[in-house]
């Protein structure tokens, strides 16, 4: 059955060491595979996911894991008759992160990639959920690039308690790499070259990348489609969020303790944690992380937890015609928030949009407006506490300011910005540049020290003080900079 397949898809492949099956396997959803070679593939698949004794591969390089780690599963697996049902594999993914053997988490990848894919590959998974893929995905089924679990997926609250954990997991699972969503894979091949060619692959990078690209001009229609579906998994649940839990655990836990973060049966609500106490937060990875976040809320309210069903109401009849993203669904609802009937919805709004007045290198709108001023009149302004944001204010009516980024300037709220902004450098980074410069420093003592902060301090003040009077206290005037900032 699999011998025109071979000639075409493996050619001149070996048959040893499993690697035409593996060469099979990975072409799958080929057009040169046949129908009968790619159920004969998907047995022999399902048979080695049931047993982790068929996997060489796996037993030579995950024992020692396995029996640190799953000692109950692989004393089972060891009367090697099918009836462990594929646990230890199961016990070994569930607990990836812990696994210590390089060579058995390479070894480990391709069994996530395929359940990530295909969730019935796990045993349990695939008793668990056939009634519900005959109730709610009959129509999927043979479809392949994981069309039943996407369908799953999509159905996730009717489908039964067991099921639905299962499903979950998988959606955690198939978030942590890009290779593990064929469809996206295949949408955004050309946008992850063009804008993340460095970005190493794992714990969802590439898909962060991207993400945080779903808007720019160049975005090819197809992959922002499949991104705005994973920007929606994302806000139900900090679990679909890789990178942003591994940084921000620590900080999560901490705030569970102080009884911070309000209840648990709301929808992404160690998201909303996270963002709404940033300012709390103190690994450095994580600040990072949540800023990532808070950038992408946004640009798209569809990314806060919530928020989207909150204000579905009110769109349809506030901003029918609005397209999703750009920022411009959260301008026409700002615009209109008085007409506003959901609370929570208003609430939201209102929480956006105070986030959007204070920091510059988080608006949207600034951030895609005034790239060029930031450039030109702040490039030398370390970001933080509104530094950027009461840059941006002191320039407003230089030349060489364009428009667009003065109308986004002037939403925010500059007169805090200014008075809160502290001078250029603070004392802390003032202290590291002087180590990064010790023979200069060494060279000049303490001379140089004494004058310099007494200049910064002097130059914070006239700073603040000719902002305030040239924002408050002047008249405006336009100077236009043709430019297209959107490519």
């Amino acid at each position: 059955k699999c011998a025109l397949p071979v000639k075409k898809l493996c050619p001149n492949m070996l048959p040893v060491g499993g690697k035409v099956w593996k060469c099979l396997e990975d072409n799958l959803s080929h057009e040169d595979m046949s129908s009968g070679c790619k159920e004969e593939v998907e047995k022999h698949m399902a048979r080695k996911h049931g047993e982790f004794y068929l996997n060489p591969g796996l037993t030579k390089y995950c024992e020692k894991d396995a029996r640190a780690l799953c000692a109950d599963k692989l004393a089972a697996a060891s009367f090697k008759d099918f009836s462990s049902e594929g646990s230890v594999i199961t016990c070994l993914i569930a607990n990836r992160e812990k696994v210590k053997s390089t060579d058995c988490k390479r070894s480990l990848w391709r069994k996530e990639q395929q359940r990530a894919v295909n969730g019935s590959l796990d045993p349990v998974a695939k008793n668990q959920c056939a009634k519900d893929v005959m109730t709610y995905c009959s129509e999927a089924r043979g479809k392949g690039k994981g069309s039943v679990q996407k369908c799953l997926r999509s159905n996730l609250e009717k489908l039964s308690e067991a099921c639905k954990l299962k499903v979950k997991a998988g959606v955690e699972l198939a978030s942590e790499d890009i290779r593990f969503k064929p469809s996206m894979l295949e949408a955004c091949a050309l946008p992850e070259k063009r804008f993340c060619p460095d970005v190493k692959k794992g714990n969802g990078r590439i898909i962060t990348c991207l993400l945080d690209h779903m808007h720019d001009s160049e975005m090819d229609p197809a992959c922002k489609t499949e991104l705005a579906k994973e920007q929606g998994w994302r806000a139900k649940s900090l679990d679909y969020n890789p990178t942003l839990k591994i940084a921000c655990m620590r900080d999560v836990e901490s705030f569970m303790e102080k009884n911070m973060c309000g209840s648990s049966e709301v929808m992404g609500w160690r998201i909303n944690c996270l963002t709404r106490h940033s300012k709390e937060i103190t690994a450095q990875e994580c600040k990072h992380a949540v800023k990532g976040v808070l950038q992408r809320q946004s640009a798209d309210l569809r990314a806060k937890p919530g928020m989207e069903a909150a204000c579905a109401s009110d769109i349809k009849t506030l901003c029918p015609d609005v397209t999703p993203g750009g920022a411009q669904l959260h301008a026409c609802l700002r615009e209109k928030s008085a007409r506003i009937t959901n609370e929570v919805c208003k609430s939201m709004v209102q929480e956006t949009e105070n986030v959007d007045k204070k920091s510059a290198s988080i608006n949207f709108a600034i951030r895609k407006n005034c790239y060029n001023e930031k450039k030109a009149f702040c490039g030398d302004i370390p970001t933080g506490q509104s530094r950027i944001l009461a840059c941006l204010a002191q320039h407003l009516n230089d030349d060489g300011f364009g428009d667009s980024c003065r109308k986004s300037v002037n939403k925010a709220d500059l007169q805090t910005a200014v008075a809160k902004a502290p001078p250029v450098f603070s004392v802390e980074e003032l202290k590291t540049w002087l180590v990064s410069h010790r023979s200069f420093v060494d060279r000049w003592g303490s001379m140089l020290l004494v004058g310099t902060v007494g200049f910064v301090i002097v130059t914070g003040f006239v700073l603040s003080y000719c902002i305030i009077q040239k924002r408050f206290f002047s008249a405006a005037y336009t100077v236009v900079v043709p430019k297209d900032l959107e490519g």
